[in-house]
């Protein structure tokens, strides 16, 4: 663990020209580097050689990518020339594009006709919730004229009405089956089409008796289906023959190099990729390129005195996850502070003392310790949960209840000015951290003397005004620190008209560090809202029957995980960013952003096609 951040260490790897976009996917893939060029740079891939071979691929994905989506594909393991590479990738899939398209024509074909059929089974499904005939609505004479549609949800009928109109529920769609005078017929097609309806014309089988055509509907989707399993097992076939896959991985690995590097310090023969790695020992990229044999000269040149290297967050893994509110401000310089393992304390600490309960706090936990891997932040929801258990135990309340657990401090209803005044004192010690950390940025920054001259006396001052409401001595070392800042910051600007300016800058930041201590109150404020919220759930509770109580329990307290936590988490971040990291972060540091690994390895892998 680092008080600040650490810079990302220069590396430089020389590998042949042939070799390069070999060479960069597998530094990639270990998701350690970054690449910036120094020197000038070439195109060592020919980008504008493989241009038009890449469009046509992307063109062939719009048209194709149905069939080839979701399957495993790899690039070729020997290594050879970009266009050499595309030429064959691309030959392969020509080949198959012409093997495929008649049968991909005729799955389309069935396709609509399963869809079709798929429709007037599900009319049929509709139909048989109610008596009527559907053959006998659809034989209508040369007086009558019968609309068969399906319409959006919610759609009106024209005014008139047509004579009958029955209208039946499907899945995100409604069927409309209307009978009226032939007069009628065109003007009702056009208000179905104008309100964006879609009119069917029924086929001949669905004027046999209901059941007959229901039963004709069935096996005419299973001949459908088994059609077309067919048809996409032959194009299975040549997928297979044709190695596709590894057209595929090819073409994939191409399209990723030339958008993600394209130009890089190269001879006729030689290339150099350079840029910044977080794996400052070495042995990940190194045991990277051994796993693949790469011919590749890696080591740790001086970095260029140009470049301006990305800060790493080094931090214990209980650390970690409280990193997003760091980098919501930007990532810090190098000779800024990282807060990240002050914030693993207080937050929790924070939200706990508003969100203090037991089983509340519990089921946060299990909450946020369940969806940690899809969702990041889930971890931040367990530290929540830990904090506000913790809370509970101080408090004595479990999921509401205060008679179940006793509270190891006191019961917040049961001391309202304690509870608001401990946070106060809380926010006194955030702020002096805050304005401590400044100052010891102030000492790596070589500007210590700019911070004792500017801001320390400003510190004391705090301490002083805060100290009078417990003591009257503690007046002097306000009056004290008020003098240190005018006569420093004074003294810093070497002209005595400074004077004035440097008073009005001390209002302005006493009045916000006042502020800024007041807003911790409510902290406080919410523990007790917390509080009283909990013991109106359980007034309402004990008053009711017993199976209307534990509804009541179980209802409230769902209620006030979901609606209260939120808010409280709200004013948690509140704090944290707008209090606590005004003293001291500026966000002036470059992050570090790992070059994205290849969509294949040249081993095999997985690649989702583009869309």
């Amino acid at each position: 663990m680092s008080l600040h951040p650490v810079p990302a260490r220069w590396f430089e790897v020389v590998c042949p020209r042939l070799d390069t976009d070999r060479i960069v996917a597998l530094l990639a893939a270990t998701g350690a580097v970054e690449i910036e060029v120094c020197g000038v740079a070439d195109d060592v891939v020919r980008s504008h050689e493989l241009a038009g071979g890449l469009a046509t691929y992307r063109r062939m994905v719009t048209s194709y990518g149905r069939y080839w989506r979701g399957r495993p594909v790899r690039a070729a393991a020997l290594a050879a020339p970009p266009r050499q590479r595309l030429r064959r990738a691309m030959t392969r899939l020509r080949l198959w594009q012409r093997r495929a398209d008649r049968r991909i024509r005729r799955i389309e074909a069935l396709e609509a006709k399963h869809r079709e059929v798929g429709l007037w089974r599900e009319l049929l499904a509709c139909r048989s919730e109610t008596r009527i005939e559907l053959r006998d609505l659809l034989a209508t004479g040369p007086a009558l004229t019968t609309v068969v549609a399906l319409l959006p949800p919610g759609a009106r009928l024209p005014t008139p009405r047509p004579t009958v109109a029955l209208r039946l529920a499907a899945q995100g769609e409604e069927w409309l089956l209307t009978v009226a005078p032939a007069a009628q017929g065109h003007a009702l097609r056009q208000h179905i089409v104008a309100g964006h309806g879609r009119i069917l014309t029924p086929p001949a089988w669905l004027y046999r008796p209901t059941d007959e055509a229901a039963a004709f509907a069935n096996r005419r989707v299973t001949t459908l289906e088994r059609r077309l399993e067919g048809l996409h097992g032959e194009l299975e076939v040549i997928y297979q023959e044709l190695d596709l896959d590894e057209a595929l991985g090819d073409l994939a690995y191409l399209e990723w190099f030339v958008a993600r590097v394209g130009r890089l310090p190269a001879t006729d023969h030689f290339t150099r990729i350079t840029g910044w790695t977080s794996d400052h020992a070495g042995a990940t990229i190194a045991a990277a390129l051994e796993w693949q044999g790469a011919r590749a000269l890696f080591h740790f040149p001086p970095r260029p005195r140009s470049a301006q290297p990305p800060q790493l967050l080094r931090n214990p893994w209980w650390a970690r996850p409280f990193e997003l509110f760091t980098r919501a401000l930007g990532t810090p310089g190098a000779h800024d502070a990282d807060p990240s393992p002050w914030l693993a304390v207080v937050a929790p600490l924070l939200f706990g003392y508003m969100f203090g309960d037991v089983g509340q706090g519990l089921a946060l936990l299990i909450a946020g310790w369940a969806v940690r891997r899809r969702w990041p932040a889930g971890r931040l929801v367990a530290a929540a949960g830990i904090g506000a258990m913790a809370g509970g135990v101080v408090f004595g309340s479990l999921f509401g209840r205060e008679d179940v657990l006793p509270a190891l401090w006191l019961h917040p209803l049961t001391a309202p000015l304690t509870v608001l005044a401990v946070p106060l004192a809380l926010g006194v010690v955030l702020l002096s951290v805050g304005q401590g950390l400044n100052g010891l940025q102030a000492l790596w920054q070589g500007n210590l003397r700019e911070w004792l001259c500017r801001d320390a006396g400003l510190l004391i001052a705090y301490w002083g005004v805060v100290g009078s409401f417990f003591h009257p001595v503690a007046r002097v070392l306000a009056v004290a620190g008020l003098v240190w800042h005018l006569v420093g910051r004074t003294w810093l600007e070497q002209r005595w008209r400074a004077v004035a300016a440097a008073a009005a800058a001390l209002l302005e930041e006493g009045l916000r560090l006042g502020v800024n201590t007041v807003s911790f109150a409510r902290v406080g404020a919410f523990a007790l809202a917390h509080a009283g919220l909990s013991t109106t759930l359980v007034a309402l509770a004990d008053a009711a029957p017993l199976a209307v109580g534990v509804a009541v329990m179980v209802v409230g307290n769902l209620l006030v995980i979901c609606l209260e936590a939120l808010v409280v988490s709200v004013q948690t971040s509140r704090l944290v960013l707008f209090e606590f990291f005004t003293r001291f972060v500026h966000g002036a540091g470059r992050p570090f952003r790992p070059l994205a690994p290849p969509p294949v390895l040249l081993e095999g892998g997985s690649y989702e096609l583009p869309r």
